[in-house]
């Protein structure tokens, strides 16, 4: 697979205007678009999102204090923002809280030291599950992550009128990200069949495809990136792992963590290299 069109690509990548209403992030795109997938939560964004952040003068400022607490690092802090987002109760709301919690969790684990010598205790406070010990602990912060994401889904759930293409698209990815692929497969079958956005009915179908490791993905693949959606590079860097080329996804998942901030796409990459290094054993 030629590689020159995705790196040429991602050397252009930029953050566009484009705001988030689940997460408060500008999304990074590697064309102009009027919509695409959010890079921090990977919710659908359009022109009109802002609209809905800024619904509420509250939840907006609490969107760009959590974003704020990102950017530099502090994630301990940001939990107060999350908390006040998720606790509007809202399903984009909850979704964009769960995305949070869990680049949290990502960011703790893969901040382990192996060089500390014998049991490593200071890493056991990071991984270890028992929140006296450190309620930041990345398993604490999975679970509260997935927690948020199984109350996403009971407010969809609990919608009576038709879904929207937005609520379908988030109730998608929310099964995603909790590995329910039976229930993910019907919400793909719901959004395949309705007058969804076209952004939304490729990336659904490009993510369903790659986590299953299902072949001709490439032309979701294609169609997310000629779209200009960034995201697109970093599930090639999924397909190509899934195929094994391990030799292949891992210079692309560096060259895309170089050029975009996506934190679910930084914990991946870490794992890829991971991987290697065990299989070179």
């Amino acid at each position: 697979m030629d590689m020159k069109r995705y790196y040429e690509a991602l050397g252009k990548a930029f953050q566009s205007d484009l705001v988030c209403q689940c997460c408060g992030a500008r999304p990074y795109v590697l064309t102009n678009c009027a919509e695409t997938i959010c890079t921090f939560c990977e919710a659908y964004v359009n022109e009109g999102s802002v609209n809905a952040a800024k619904s509420s003068a509250e939840i907006w400022k609490e969107l760009n204090g959590m974003q704020a607490c990102i950017h530099v690092g502090e994630w301990a802090e940001g939990t107060a923002h999350a908390d006040a987002i998720a606790a509007s109760d809202k399903p984009h709301m909850l979704f964009g809280a769960a995305a949070f919690y869990n680049a949290f969790s990502d960011y703790v684990y893969h901040g382990v030291d192996y060089t500390i010598g014998g049991f490593m205790y200071p890493n056991s406070l990071k991984r270890s599950d028992q929140a006296q010990k450190n309620s930041n602990n990345a398993m604490a912060l999975v679970s509260k992550s997935k927690g948020l994401l199984f109350r996403t889904l009971k407010h969809i759930g609990d919608t009576t009128t038709n879904l929207d293409s937005q609520l379908m698209f988030t109730a998608f990815m929310s099964n995603i990200k909790l590995g329910r692929m039976p229930q993910a497969s019907k919400m793909l079958t719901l959004i395949n069949t309705s007058q969804c956005q076209p952004a939304i009915r490729s990336y659904a179908n490009m993510v369903y495809m790659v986590r299953l490791g299902q072949k001709h993905v490439e032309k979701y693949i294609d169609a997310c990136f000629e779209m200009g959606i960034a995201n697109s590079v970093h599930y090639l860097t999924r397909m190509l792992a899934c195929e094994g080329q391990l030799d292949s996804a891992i210079p692309v998942a560096e060259r895309f963590n170089s050029a975009i901030s996506m934190p679910s796409a930084m914990h991946f990459s870490n794992w890829l290299k991971e991987v290697k290094a065990a299989s070179g054993l």
